[in-house]
C-alpha cells in the first residue's frame, strides 16, 4: 500500500506540474496573440501613413517639375527625365491667364512713372516666398554604381536619391536612413526602416515578411495566418487555419516539443519530422533544419533562418536576398 501511495503522490505532483506548465503556455500564447494583433494594427497604420506620404510627395514633385519632364513607366512616386520627348500642348490655367492679363496691363500702361508700379515686384516676391519648403526639386543627375541616378532635394535639407538598375529595378535612398527597393515587375518591394531597425518585404499577393535587427521574424498572410519566430526564446509560433476554416495555434520550442491548441482542446507532442505541412491548402510547409533553423517553403518564396540569426529569402523568379543582424 505504501508503494502505491508513493506512486500516486508522484503521479499527482507530475500532473500538477504539467497543468501548471500548460497554464503558463496558454497564458503565453494569449500574450503572443495579443502582440500579433497589435503588430498587425501598427503595420496597417504604417502602410496607411506610407501611402499617404507617397501620394503627397508625388503631387508635390509633379507640381514642381518643369514641362520637359515626362513620366517614363511606373517607377513609383517620381517621374523620369526625358529631354527628347516633345511637350504636349496644355490649356492655360486660371492662374496663368491672370498673370498674362496683369503683364499685358503693365505693358499697356503709359510711360509715366508712378509709385503704383513698384508693387508689381513685391507681388512676385510674395508668390515665391509662399512656396512649400517640402517640395522636392531635381538637383543633379549622374551615373552611380548600379546605373543612372537622380537626386531630389527640398529647402529643408531632405533629399531622395533614385537609382535605376540595368534590369529595370528602382533603388530609393532617403535622407532619414530609409532604403527602398522595387523590383522591375513591381511584384516585390523591400523597405528598410533605418530608425526602427526593421525590414518589411511586401509581395503582390498580399503576404508580408518582417525582419527585425534582433533576429525576430514575422510572416503575415491575407487569410489571417501568421508565422512568428522569437529570437529571444527561440520559439516558433504558427497561427493557422485547417480545411474547415477553424483556427489553431502551434508553438515549437528549441527542445523539440510542439504544443498545439485549438478551440476546446490542446495537445503536446515531440516533433522529429524534418518537414511538416502547415495550414490549408497544403501547398506550403515548414522544413526544420534544426529546432532553431526553420525554413518556410511556400509557392512564391522560401524564407530560412540561418544559425547566425540572418534570414535568407529566395523568390521563385526574382532574386535571392540575405538579411543580416546588425545590433
Amino acid at each position: 500500500m505504501s508503494t502505491l501511495r508513493l506512486r500516486l503522490n508522484k503521479a499527482r505532483e507530475l500532473l500538477e506540474a504539467k497543468d501548471k506548465e500548460l497554464n503558463e503556455s496558454t497564458k503565453k500564447t494569449e500574450r503572443l496573440e495579443k502582440t500579433c494583433k497589435i503588430l498587425q494594427r501598427q503595420m496597417a497604420q504604417l502602410r496607411g501613413n506610407y501611402a499617404k506620404q507617397s501620394h503627397e510627395l508625388a503631387a508635390e514633385i509633379q507640381a514642381a517639375r518643369t514641362r520637359n519632364l515626362r513620366r517614363k513607366g511606373a517607377i513609383g512616386i517620381l517621374p523620369t527625365l526625358d529631354k527628347n520627348t516633345p511637350r504636349e500642348p496644355q490649356e492655360p490655367s486660371l492662374a496663368e491667364e491672370t498673370d498674362t492679363e496683369k503683364q499685358r496691363a503693365v505693358r499697356e500702361r503709359s510711360k509715366c512713372v508712378s509709385w503704383a508700379d513698384a508693387t508689381v515686384p513685391g507681388t512676385t516676391h510674395q508668390a515665391s516666398a509662399s512656396k512649400n519648403p517640402r517640395e522636392m526639386e531635381l538637383i543633379e543627375e549622374g551615373t552611380a554604381c548600379f546605373g543612372p541616378c537622380r537626386l531630389f532635394k527640398n529647402s529643408l535639407g531632405d533629399w531622395t536619391k533614385i537609382t535605376t538598375t540595368a534590369c529595370g529595378c528602382d533603388f530609393f535612398e532617403y535622407s532619414n536612413t530609409d532604403v527602398r527597393w522595387l523590383c522591375c515587375d513591381r511584384s516585390i518591394q523591400v523597405y528598410y526602416y533605418g530608425v526602427v531597425g526593421a525590414t518589411v518585404i511586401s509581395l503582390a499577393n498580399g503576404r508580408t515578411i518582417r525582419y527585425f535587427n534582433d533576429g525576430q521574424i514575422e510572416i503575415y498572410r491575407l487569410s489571417g495566418e501568421i508565422s512568428r519566430f522569437d529570437s529571444v526564446t527561440s520559439q516558433r509560433c504558427e497561427t493557422m487555419l485547417d480545411e474547415n476554416g477553424s483556427r489553431y495555434v502551434e508553438i515549437f520550442d528549441c527542445a523539440g516539443y510542439c504544443l498545439r491548441m485549438w478551440d476546446g482542446g490542446h495537445s503536446s507532442e515531440r516533433f522529429n519530422e524534418r518537414s511538416s505541412p502547415r495550414g490549408h491548402p497544403e501547398d506550403r510547409y515548414v522544413y526544420n533544419h534544426s529546432n532553431v533553423e526553420p525554413e518556410w517553403v511556400e509557392p512564391d518564396f522560401c524564407a530560412r533562418r540561418c544559425p547566425d540569426g540572418s534570414l535568407k529569402i529566395k523568390f521563385s523568379h526574382v532574386m535571392v536576398g540575405s538579411l543580416k543582424i546588425s545590433v
